[in-house]
């Protein structure tokens, strides 16, 4: 009599960081042994055996279910909210992957949906009091292993104890949120697209919800996949045989879905004492920060430069208006974009601005700005030019903004910025802003006897987290009053990285660009007259007869005659050196990780006059001969063993030097220092 299925599973521990939801493939060891006693169930027409201390429940009958987000972290909520596994961490991110794709994940464009048909045979437990069936070996590792980290690693941070058998159908969907437009909820317009699809919505149903299916299913990438039942009648075959589907789910039974809140629960539950139980759930928060998948909008999303504003757009002459009122923008191209007019009271353009690209396109930071709200116009000045205030607005105003108001002077009538005004102006995501304040009025209306009062404020950064204003000049907020203005305003943020380790390993995570600042730091200090490059540890400044310093001596013997040195701090690591046979120690910090290879920044090499240089085999096998030890060299031939598919392990690029860099390899490959774990060299 063959086993029930699901009885093999249950009690096995849960990959619930990076496993699938309710998917075989993510269950772990079984932490239980139930013994040989076995009781018989059936199940349709079919008997079965099972072993007598599991729980065994008949729960015949098909449901409906969705699920919703309108960003990848509110649909792993979601996804988790049935398990309520603890923490706030994207639970089974495999199915995220399989299901919707690490990119599109990443998108902020993007809105996500599930929705799980259902055929549910019965459903299993685990006896109330199961820790006497655990695992010998189990409870030892739980108890004592000291190593939590390989704990987790081997059992799972929770174990099955309820699960759901039968088949289901799961229709999942990443719908671009720029071009789908409905009133409804998400889920339910997913689900009503679910029926149409497989041809059971009702007419009432149909007549309701026939526009948002339609937006739904053209601003949707769905895909739909079965688990259980003929093979031959699910996945693409599905929405043509759902009934017949359905009927063969008893002859095909899989694990469908988990069972409540307690289906998963923590290992530490088994522990023997509540003092282990506690060290376990401590670590785990630790655990799952380590081990987490990262989506959305986890690091910088856009680099930023700073430019000039080279151009006027408008300005408030003809006006009539008391103060003096210029708006500029920058020049731009080539994939940047800016996010605001930049307003000054007066006066031609001047000073700098921001302008932005997403660092990874189609990313979703920066959206186009769908329409323009009149904040105000000069109507009943009777000038005969006009004058209007606008405010900028996305698809979608909550999670996106404009990060300045739009000012049009001098034209010929009251409408919203055209398309070639705004041209370039983008708006930001909320992920990349900090709330701002709102600081002096720039300018106001007095003056002009327009029917309705308008002013300009600047925008000023927060205390903290934000990009450095003093190098940019402020947005501005428009309002239709003389008063200053109580909408909230934002600013482009930066953020601080590693805060809760040392000074040393602080860096910004700002919307802005490092590559460009190291690329134009490089430029700066390589064109600058008189000034020389070298590189080396300097180990003695000598002096002259008189005590005035003559030149420095390096560890490599060249000296730099100079009349004047200036010394600086050094980074403290502990490591050592090695520059051909020669090598020498650095530090005296001890953070310097073992193994860590030499790094050369890819944008210090101008890799268009190289040409690949595939690795050589051989070469490098003849020629690992030589283990360097920490006293000296070994120079027994070291046992390393090298992989059986070496194709793309080790791959440079070539120079004017490529000939005399090969007869330096042949003949002194066998000096490279490495452990034995590790490959001579990397190149990147």
């Amino acid at each position: 009599m063959d086993t029930l299925p699901g009885c093999e599973i249950l009690g096995s521990g849960y990959n619930v960081l990076n496993g699938y939801y309710a998917d075989v493939k993510s269950c772990l060891s079984n932490l239980f042994n139930f013994g040989d006693d076995y009781q018989t169930v059936v199940v349709g027409s079919k008997s079965f055996s099972m072993p007598k201390p599991i729980s065994y429940h008949s729960s015949i009958g098909t449901s409906v279910q969705s699920i919703s987000g309108n960003s990848i972290q509110e649909y792993s909520s979601s996804l988790n909210s049935k398990t309520k596994v603890e923490g706030n961490f994207p639970f089974f991110s495999s199915s995220i992957e399989a299901d919707i794709g690490e990119a599109s994940a990443n998108s902020l464009l993007n809105a996500f949906s599930k929705v799980q048909y259902r055929v549910d045979l019965y459903t299993l437990q685990l006896p109330p009091y199961h820790t006497e069936y655990l695992r010998t070996n189990a409870k030892k590792d739980i108890d004592t292993m000291s190593d939590l980290t390989v704990l987790f690693d081997t059992y799972g941070t929770h174990y099955l104890a309820g699960l759901i058998m039968g088949g289901t159908a799961v229709y999942t969907s990443v719908t671009d949120k720029t071009t789908y437009s409905s009133e409804y909820d998400l889920s339910i317009v997913a689900q009503m697209s679910y029926k149409s699809a497989v041809s059971s919505i009702s007419a009432s149903e149909e007549q309701q919800y026939k526009e948002s299916i339609k937006s739904f299913q053209e601003s949707s990438r769905i895909s739909l996949n079965t688990t259980g039942g003929d093979p031959g009648l699910g996945g693409v075959h599905f929405p043509d045989h759902a009934d017949d589907w359905s009927a063969s789910v008893i002859n095909y039974i899989a694990f469908i879905d988990f069972l409540g809140e307690l289906s998963l629960v923590g290992i530490w539950k088994l522990a023997s004492t509540p003092e282990r139980a506690q060290e376990i759930l401590d670590f785990y928060p630790t655990y799952c920060e380590q081990k987490q998948k990262h989506y959305g909008s986890d690091g910088p999303m856009l680099r930023a430069r700073i430019v000039p504003l080279l151009k006027r757009q408008f300005n408030d002459d003809g006006s009539g208006a008391s103060k003096d009122l210029s708006v500029c923008i920058p020049d731009i191209g080539g994939g940047w974009y800016y996010l605001g007019q930049v307003a000054f009271p007066g006066g031609d353009a001047r000073g700098n601005t921001l302008v932005v690209q997403e660092i990874y396109p189609g990313s979703g930071a920066l959206v186009e700005v769908q329409k323009w709200e009149k904040l105000w116009d000069d109507t009943g000045s009777h000038k005969s030019k006009n004058f209007n205030l606008w405010r900028g607005l996305a698809f979608d105003p909550v999670d996106y903004v404009v990060l300045s108001d739009f000012f049009r002077g001098g034209v010929d009538n009251q409408d919203a910025p055209t398309k070639g005004e705004a041209a370039g102006i983008k708006a930001v995501s909320v992920s990349c802003v900090v709330p701002a304040k709102v600081g002096s009025m720039i300018w106001n209306d007095i003056g002009t006897h327009a029917s309705n009062d308008a002013s300009v404020w600047k925008i000023l950064p927060p205390d903290q987290g934000a990009i450095d204003s003093s190098k940019i000049e402020p947005y501005y907020v428009a309002v239709g009053s003389h008063s200053q203005p109580n909408r909230p305003v934002c600013y482009l943020q930066r953020r601080v990285l590693n805060r809760s380790k040392g000074p040393a390993v602080w860096a910004l995570r700002a919307q802005t660009d490092k590559r460009e600042h190291a690329r134009e730091m490089k430029k700066v200090v390589e064109t600058t007259e008189n000034l020389f490059i070298r590189e080396s540890m300097v180990t003695e400044v000598l002096v002259g007869r008189n005590d005035d310093v003559e030149r420095v001596g390096t560890f490599f013997g060249v000296s730099f005659f100079a009349p004047a040195v200036v010394l600086t701090t050094r980074t403290l690591m502990n490591g050592k050196i090695w520059v051909g046979r020669k090598s020498m120690s650095t530090g005296g910090a001890g953070e310097l990780k073992t193994g860590t290879p030499a790094r050369v920044d890819v944008w210090t090499v101008d890799t268009s006059r190289l040409e690949s240089q595939p690795e050589t085999h051989k070469l490098i096998k003849d020629n690992l001969k030589l283990q360097h030890m920490e006293d000296g060299w070994n120079r027994k031939a070291a046992d390393i063993a090298l992989p059986s598919k070496t194709s793309g392990q080790i791959i440079g690029t070539t120079g004017y030097e490529e000939a005399a860099a090969q007869v330096l390899i042949l003949q002194d490959i066998s000096m490279q220092p490495f452990n034995n774990s590790k490959y001579p060299f990397n190149v990147h």
